[in-house]
């Protein structure tokens, strides 16, 4: 790093009267670059070196500008005038050929701040945040990396993985960038159709489908959607669930024996049989009839046109018997 000094004059108060405020010019010989103390004061020489926190941080990201800030002490007998934001007193101070942008201090210590671009080549070492070569995620479309030694940095567009080899939720498939890692990139499943209701249990059918994209297995449960029942034997009906197919079967639930007007009984006559008589109720679920017979009782009950007729005691059918 190469420092100059003034070659004219320097505004340095001698430390005279408590109260003087006038600066004084004081005429000073040439003095060589190298040297550290001058007139009235003396400066820190600092070796360039970005890992120094001296240098503080770089003001932009891109343009390789440093900031650093380099303490002046006053010599013994002398004092600074204007210790606030004034780059006067020091006027012909550079560092890199730069003159300071900013002063700050006391009477016998300046602060000054020489903001100044990076002038030696850097041979980049890259940030790394968790392996060698590794980008730090940057933005939605690229990635970022960073020089240690200097602002420079460098972006890329993401290189996302080929296959969705994050695991996956039950609405979205992901993958990540394969550069920095970080970078991850969320999409919505793209189902393909369903497939048929399958029988899971008494009450339920399950269907299935898969993501075409990441091959995410999804599933739906229902319940079952029944059809009527339907009598299948003298002792059963059955149901069947009209999406997958399930079967149900169970027994009659058969109502109350119906009353017939003609005998106020649950029996019933049947004109061709002068044998048996019937009586018949339904089952209340699928509304199938069944039936029961029973020998007439007979008993005699009058001769009509030279016919004998009987009278059943339990049904009421009254008939000719030959």
């Amino acid at each position: 790093m190469e420092y100059t000094f003034p070659t004219t004059k320097i505004l340095i108060l001698p430390q005279e009267i408590t109260g003087v405020v006038n600066p004084v010019a004081r005429e000073t010989p040439s003095m060589n670059v190298d040297k550290d103390i001058y007139i009235g004061f003396t400066s820190e020489i600092i070796a360039w070196d970005p890992d120094n926190e001296i240098f503080g941080h770089p003001f932009g990201l891109f343009d390789g500008i440093y900031s650093v800030t380099i303490r002046l002490t006053a010599l013994d007998g002398y004092t600074f005038s204007n210790v606030y934001m004034s780059t006067d007193e020091i006027s012909g101070f550079t560092v890199n050929g730069i003159e300071p942008s900013w002063v700050s201090g006391t009477p016998e210590v300046l602060e000054i701040r020489i903001t100044f671009p990076a002038t030696e080549p850097c041979e980049h070492e890259w940030i790394i945040w968790t392996n060698d070569n590794i980008w730090q995620n940057h933005n939605i479309s690229a990635h970022i990396r960073s020089c240690r030694f200097c602002p420079h940095t460098e972006t890329a567009q993401h290189t996302l993985s080929p296959t969705w080899n994050l695991p996956s939720t039950a609405t979205q498939h992901g993958r990540n960038c394969t550069v920095c890692t970080t970078f991850q990139d969320w999409q919505p499943h793209t189902w393909g159709a369903w497939g048929a209701w399958q029988n899971t249990n008494a009450t339920q059918h399950t269907r299935s489908r898969t993501c075409t994209t990441c091959a995410r297995p999804g599933s739906e449960v229902g319940n079952h959607s029944w059809g009527s029942w339907v009598n299948i034997s003298a002792s059963q009906h059955r149901r069947t669930c009209s999406l997958c197919l399930r079967r149900e079967d169970a027994s009659h639930t058969w109502g109350d024996w119906i009353i017939w007007g003609h005998s106020g009984t649950i029996w019933s006559a049947d004109d061709f049989d002068k044998t048996y008589h019937y009586a018949y109720r339904h089952c209340t679920i699928c509304g199938v009839m069944t039936s029961e017979r029973a020998l007439h009782e007979w008993y005699f009950s009058h001769i009509a046109h030279g016919f004998t007729y009987y009278w059943c005691s339990i049904c009421g059918w009254t008939v000719p018997l030959y």
